[in-house]
């Protein structure tokens, strides 16, 4: 019965992260701002609150789109 609830304690933990939005525009203008200035990714991520790996990835993606739309 222990592993059981743990089990599902886990899945539900994981919905909840998953149904939040992790990049509302809020979080992408701060992400822009702090980029300029030359925070670092990790201090970006701390004062955003999402993960080091998830400000890499959306620098990346914004890029991207920025080199496309220059095209």
């Amino acid at each position: 019965a222990r592993v059981r609830a743990a089990v599902q304690h886990r899945t539900w933990n994981r919905q909840m992260i998953v149904n939040q939005e992790t990049w509302t525009p809020e979080r992408v203008d701060q992400l822009k701002i702090y980029f300029e200035a030359g925070l670092s990714c990790r201090d970006i991520a701390v004062n955003i609150g999402v993960s080091r790996n998830a400000v890499i990835g959306k620098l990346s993606r914004l890029k991207a789109q920025l080199e496309h739309s220059t095209q």
